[in-house]
């Protein structure tokens, strides 16, 4: 590349700079154990205008599952606070295009696997975050959470939703945060105008998508962790009824319109029909699914465990954790 190439892509790259769009909105976190929806529906929520979607698992804090934890004092440089913050997904997805898809998927579906384009400079997402860092007043860490906002949007140089808006809200989906220590409150403590959506799945269908996910047999010890996780969500309800929506994985599956205006109305957003669709960058995306990937929701899914879950397992399944699914499912269920 030639140095007149080279400055014209400067040029650009300074327009972003000049033109950076903050993200200060309040967040919609999704959290509960994996493989019961929080990707379907931050996928969503992927191509509302008013909405940055965050397009993968939130991966900020060390370690993942738990939330970040800053060091604010005067001493820590924005090298710092950005190497505590910054997600690994990107720079893998710049070399070989975006995708999410569990590893069942790869081994017995690679021809389903689709890549999506991303553009994204990370040099420039780290030039972003110290510039927005330089522009707080005061350095709380719902100021840095902003600013690391800021510089992954902005830098996203390929992002559909960036000029559309008014914003109104983050989307973003973060497993296993409410089965954590303390739960979803530091979560709250950073976004105390913030929504968790929590979703309890049928333990069938769950345990069917999370043996072939995690490549694991043993029902008992993994519906132990199912159970963890929906008692999590009716206490983090239970905490703060008014910031916690409890969804089931099946109405959001087979009641999607209602879930979505549902979630509207307390979000106080327009309801569209791109919330409809499941899609990547405003993009239709295959589902990530551990059985076969189907593009649009795969109404199927809530039924396909009848078929790979062996007699012994349907068995635990309906001991020890159907009850309890029944219970939530009487309690927030759409069909109550």
């Amino acid at each position: 590349m030639d140095s007149a190439h080279i400055k014209w892509i400067e040029k650009l790259l300074d327009q972003r700079r000049q033109w950076t769009v903050p993200v200060t909105q309040p967040m919609m976190l999704c959290s509960q154990i994996p493989r019961a929806g929080g990707t379907l529906l931050t996928r969503l929520f992927d191509g509302h205008p008013a909405c940055f979607a965050h397009p993968f698992e939130l991966q900020w804090g060390r370690p993942r599952s738990h939330w970040p934890q800053l060091d604010l004092s005067a001493e820590v440089t924005p090298q710092d606070l950005y190497d505590r913050m910054h997600e690994q997904w990107p720079r893998k997805a710049v070399k070989s295009g975006f995708e999410k898809y569990p590893k069942w998927t790869h081994r017995h579906h690679p021809d389903t696997v689709e890549r999506h384009p991303f553009l994204f400079d990370p040099c420039l997402q780290q030039d972003i975050f110290a510039a927005a860092l330089s522009r707080l007043t005061a350095r709380e860490q719902r100021g840095v959470l902003n600013a690391y906002l800021t510089s992954l949007f902005n830098a996203w140089l390929d992002y559909q939703n960036l000029y559309r808006g008014p914003k109104q809200w983050v989307t973003a989906f973060r497993a296993r945060l409410i089965m954590e220590p303390g739960g979803a409150e530091p979560f709250f403590a950073d976004y105390p105008d913030g929504l968790l959506v929590t979703i309890v799945r049928e333990p069938g269908g769950w345990l069917s998508s999370y043996t072939r996910h995690m490549d694991v047999d043993d029902a008992e010890p993994a519906l132990n962790a199912w159970l963890a996780s929906a008692d999590a969500s009716v206490r983090a309800h239970a905490a703060r009824p008014d910031q916690v929506v409890v969804l089931l994985f099946e109405d959001l599956v087979h009641r999607t319109e209602s879930v979505m205006r549902m979630l509207c109305e307390r979000m106080r957003l327009l309801f569209s029909e791109v919330l409809l669709e499941p899609t990547y960058n405003s993009m239709p995306v295959p589902s990530d699914s551990s059985h076969r990937p189907a593009t649009g929701i795969d109404r199927g899914v809530t039924e396909r465990y009848r078929e790979t879950l062996t007699p012994e397992q349907m068995a635990i399944v309906t001991e020890q954790a159907m009850p309890r699914f029944r219970d939530i499912q009487a309690r927030f269920g759409l069909e109550r």
